[in-house]
């Protein structure tokens, strides 16, 4: 499916630019381009409306009112507006370019091509630049884009002349769903120069670099915007993402205020804002504007959505599953997204209901393998309620999803593993620690303990030797993980249990000498021991003392 631009910015002013070149039109059309331009598409429809029962001759009026209905998704409307231009100037090729864009988003691509060679048989190709911004356009900003043709298009178009700003302007947007970003940012470059008083293109470039994580040469880019034309509202929607994204999420609120102060009060800017709000953490907020949506928007589901996550994010899970369970019941299962299975997965593990779950947490990393965290969150659900095997099975899996091996899903899989008494694979998920952080004592402390359980317990082989011997190695270095900023640990309690295992294991070999100096430094650490440990010293000693001492 082809990207749209709607990916990368919440609505791109389409033919907003096409006009430019048509300066002796009425001022009410040019107002109506500036409502586009600011994304106010009530205040834009409204004003087309008026202008062409005014001007009903004028066939680039019924034009941008089809422009118009397609910003605002209506395509039955747009189609009307644009046969009332075919009608009224069959000679003219903008409002046929217009239906081709109709049928474009219909995937009706057999009527688009229909209507896009009637446009083309009308003017000479080769030197009508006109004719190659309204195929451009509507290859660009039709829900169902051809950006590869659109290029080809334009690039005809520049070979005419490279002084029109609406060529590059198209030619930027193109390559923004291509995801090519420099020939974007180019592309804007050109179009700023040929046209200064256009704040677009600069808007543009900064929501690139932005996306892009530029976020000094973003700034500069919204700031020039903004010096362009200090009421282009767009800039400030963006330019507050930009805040948000670096963390500066006052700055973020105030920007965005100055958006809605722009832009028209429609339901549309409103939910814009209360999105904002909850990806700024501002939940108390966002809920006070999502219930005054709902109160005259009961059925929107997007409501349902943005209220269901923020129950969770201020812990109201009940409430929170009883809204996502609507929301999922009323969805198309393929309009949800991974984001939806991720939060009903989080509020089923916090209302306790791990098994159902468990299946729709597989489901939402099975959509979006990137977010791994919910594995863990299920993981910790079932480690709390002591179901070892699936707390075990979903570590590994997050372990093992990583892109980034982290030791810290490792140890929870191992220690897992071990109370679920599978010692091998628990060992295996401790070997796993030990690569990562080879100079932790706790992973190999672990591989010890999953090896004695794996030994004969009465003719013990020492499965464990080596791997308490590392332990006590590296205790004594008191090294951490690099990776970690805790300070020196204990490790007396895996250190007595080393020694004390060292001590019994050598006393087993009759290797009375080694077992003596175990014992001795078992007591260091451990001396409410000593009568205990005394009695088993005295009877080494006695062995020793009968010439029982096996050689090293």
């Amino acid at each position: 499916m082809k990207r749209t631009l709607k990916k990368f910015f919440s609505k791109l002013i389409i033919p907003a630019m096409i006009l430019m070149a048509h300066v002796s039109l009425a001022q009410t059309i040019a107002d109506g381009i500036k409502a586009m331009e600011n994304e106010n598409y009530i205040t834009a429809r409204s004003i087309m409306l008026a202008y062409t029962k005014a001007n009903p001759g004028d066939v680039l009026g019924f034009y941008q009112l089809g422009n118009v209905y397609c910003f605002l998704e209506k395509n039955d409307s747009a189609k009307i507006a644009y046969t009332m231009g075919t009608t009224l100037n069959p000679k003219h090729p903008a409002c046929f370019a217009g239906l081709g864009k109709v049928f474009l988003n219909e995937n009706n691509n057999g009527e688009a091509l229909k209507n896009f060679d009637i446009a083309k048989s009308l003017v000479n190709q080769n030197k009508d630049i006109n004719l190659a911004v309204y195929l451009a356009d509507a290859y660009v900003y039709s829900s169902n884009p051809n950006p590869e043709l659109a290029l080809q298009i334009l690039k005809g178009a520049e070979n005419i002349s490279n002084k029109d700003s609406r060529i590059y302007m198209l030619m930027g947007d193109a390559n923004v769903i291509l995801n090519k970003g420099g020939e974007s940012v180019s592309a804007y470059e050109l179009c700023s120069q040929l046209a200064p008083a256009n704040a677009r293109p600069q808007a543009r470039i900064g929501m690139i670099w932005n996306l892009a994580h530029n976020y000094k040469e973003s700034k500069s880019a919204f700031e020039k915007a903004i010096a362009i034309d200090s009421k282009f509202a767009p800039a400030y929607r963006d330019f507050a993402e930009l805040y948000f994204n670096t963390g500066q999420y006052e700055l973020a609120k105030e920007t965005f205020q100055k958006y809605l102060d722009l832009a028209d009060k429609t339901d549309e800017t409103q939910y814009r804002y209360a999105e904002f709000l909850f990806l700024t953490k501002d939940y108390a907020n966002c809920m006070e504007v999502l219930a005054k949506l709902r109160s005259s928007n009961p059925n929107k589901l997007n409501l349902l959505r943005l209220l269901a996550y923020c129950y969770y994010e201020t812990g109201n899970y009940a409430d929170g599953l009883s809204t996502m369970k609507e929301f999922m019941s009323k969805n198309p299962e393929d309009k949800n997204f991974a984001i939806d299975y991720q939060y009903y997965g989080k509020l089923l593990i916090k209302t306790g209901n791990d098994s159902l779950a468990e299946k729709i947490v597989l489901k939402a990393v099975k959509m979006d393998s990137s977010q791994i965290d919910i594995l863990g969150d299920l993981a910790q659900s079932f480690y709390t309620k002591k179901i070892y095997g699936k707390a075990a099975a979903f570590y590994e899996m997050k372990a093992k999803k990583n892109p980034n091996p982290n030791f810290q899903d490792y140890f929870n899989a191992g220690r897992s593993y071990y109370f679920d008494s599978a010692y091998a694979i628990a060992d295996s998920m401790w070997k796993k620690v030990t690569e990562l952080v080879p100079q932790w004592p706790i992973g190999y402390w672990w591989r010890a303990r999953c090896n004695l359980l794996q030994d004969n317990m009465d003719s013990l082989k020492g499965f464990a030797e080596p791997f308490y011997l590392l332990t006590i190695e590296k205790a004594i270095a008191d090294s951490l993980p690099s990776s970690t900023t805790h300070q020196k640990k204990d490790y007396s309690k895996e250190l007595k249990e080393s020694y004390r295992f060292l001590g019994d294991l050598n006393t087993v070999r009759e290797k009375y000498e080694d077992a003596l100096m175990y014992y001795q430094k078992y007591l260091e650490l451990n001396p409410a021991d000593a009568d205990e440990v005394n009695k088993t010293i005295e009877s080494i000693k006695n062995a020793m003392k009968g010439g029982k001492q096996k050689s090293n």
